[in-house]
């Protein structure tokens, strides 16, 4: 079993030097291997110039000449200087008369073609156009369900629901430019790493309509204990002969809070705030003393009255309306907030289905759902071998540009990284994390940062980092290097003063 070798590449440290030197390394060694290696990157235009450096570095090595890249493999293969070229002249004949085996291309593509190979194992039957674009689609699903709203009555209430919640923000009215706003969350790795059956509670309607009765039935039951505990206390009063107007700060005091407790509606969106330093001095003085003013404490035939009423009724009413406000705000809050994105999620759920049926009957598949797509053959296997439904078997896997692989991209690729690993093959992977600039495709740049160590914790990694930069003047390379020094024990020391 072998480890994953990891480079850590900066701008112009020879990350594509690196990966045709290894690339080259392999087909050298043995020239029929270049079937089963795959070489993926995240743009055509990455993927075009890997393959002109490994040919022409092939091309290079097969007539005989010096190279940096020809160098390195006589120092680390155990071959003749007349071997290697003659290796390097087969491999690069075997490539040429059969190029559609040199698997040298961008995730997105191989993805296709090997969804293309799946469709009738996914259910599908029948070619299907690839699409770039979500927004159109996206915009076509909103429209058709907006035209559903004059013959569905709970459609219209979450559309007029919309509009007023997006008023009161301050947004248009404008419930389309909503609806496109919650279609783009459906191709979002946080929505789409769910698995099938996550997906189909978080998008079943009924599930959706059971869950806003409990959560509805949650907040009714809170409201009316609160209402009857205080509502009691208030009314008991009367029986000791004292009001409300017996009390310090009146409204504004512990009976102020009595009161808002007793008169809390359901449509409160926070529970009474039980931390008041009028409440809480309250609570900690069961004699009555600071509930009081000093002149009604100073009348002590009134304040016996009202002593027995706040030992007898309030102070006990008190404690239990406090614990309850402890206890259930949370799940108050939590209920609130859930409801107040109910609708939403309703609506994600309508315009995914109206997504999914408009993709059926035109025949088409969207480019950022073929990846999920194999995510969810790919879970269900134990072994990589489906891949070779696209007629090849991958040994050696190499991935370019890793910092914007997304998690999604990630776990279709384990599989392929885990049985060349434990075959003993040769696998790596290159990037930075500096340079992720794909966060908008989902690119997820803690996955080389960590996550790679976590998924293949049992294989082991292999790490170096390319440190030479080859591309800018040391005086550039030299100011940046103190610069971003320099800020991140600025940023540190900033940190430790918080």
């Amino acid at each position: 079993m072998s480890q994953l070798v990891v480079y850590s590449a900066s701008a112009g440290s020879g990350k594509t030097f690196r990966l045709a030197a290894e690339y080259i390394k392999q087909v050298i060694e043995k020239p029929e291997s270049f079937k089963n290696i795959l070489a993926v990157t995240f743009t055509n235009k990455a993927t075009a110039e890997m393959k002109e450096r490994i040919l022409n570095e092939l091309h290079t090595i097969a007539q005989g000449e010096k190279s940096a890249i020809a160098n390195e493999i006589s120092s680390l293969l155990p071959l003749t200087q007349d071997q290697i070229t003659q290796n390097a002249q087969r491999a690069l004949s075997l490539i040429l008369h059969d190029y559609s085996r040199f698997s040298i291309s961008t995730i997105d593509s191989f993805v296709q073609r090997v969804i293309q190979s799946l469709l009738w194992e996914i259910g599908e039957q029948g070619g299907f156009d690839i699409k770039l674009d979500s927004e159109p689609i996206i915009e076509q699903a909103a429209d058709d369900l907006i035209d559903s709203a004059s013959t569905s009555s709970e459609l219209m209430r979450r559309f007029i629901r919309m509009g007023e919640e997006q008023m009161d923000e301050g947004k248009t009215w404008d419930i389309r430019r909503g609806l496109m706003e919650l279609g783009k969350q459906i191709f979002t790795e946080s929505f789409r790493t769910m698995d099938r059956d996550e997906m189909k509670r978080f998008t079943h309607k009924e599930s959706i309509d059971r869950l806003k009765k409990s959560l509805y039935q949650l907040i009714d039951n809170t409201i009316s204990k609160l209402n009857l505990i205080a509502q009691n206390a208030i009314d008991e009063l009367t029986e000791y002969g004292v009001t409300d107007q017996d009390f310090a700060h009146r409204e504004l005091g512990i009976m102020g809070f009595f009161y808002k407790c007793a008169q809390l509606p359901g449509s409160a969106e926070q529970m009474p705030n039980a931390g008041l330093a009028r409440v809480q001095q309250a609570l900690n003085d069961p004699t009555g003393r600071d509930w009081v003013t000093k002149s009604t404490f100073d009348n002590k035939d009134k304040f016996a009255r009202i002593e027995l009423a706040i030992a007898n009724v309030l102070y006990p009413a008190l404690v239990e309306l406090v614990d309850l406000i402890q206890e259930k705000t949370p799940a108050y809050v939590g209920a609130k907030l859930i409801l107040k994105h109910l609708d939403n999620l309703a609506l994600i759920s309508d315009l995914w289905t109206k997504i999914r049926e408009i993709s059926k009957e035109e025949g088409f598949l969207l480019l950022n759902e073929s990846n999920h797509l194999l995510q969810e053959f790919v879970k269900e296997s134990d072994t990589p071998f489906i891949y070779e439904k696209v007629g090849t078997r991958y040994d050696v896997i190499m991935i370019d540009e890793f910092q914007d692989t997304s998690v999604v991209q990630w776990h279709n690729f384990i599989p392929l990284v885990k049985n060349s690993l434990s075959q003993g093959y040769f696998s790596m992977i290159v990037g930075d994390v500096k340079q992720s600039i794909y966060r908008w495709r989902n690119s997820d740049w803690k996955i080389l940062a960590s996550g790679v160590d976590n998924d293949l914790a049992s294989h082991g990694i292999e790490r170096h980092s390319l440190k030479v930069n080859r591309r800018s003047l040391p005086a550039i390379v030299d100011f940046n290097n103190r610069f971003f020094e320099s800020a991140k024990d600025r940023i540190l020391q900033t940190l430790e003063e918080l």
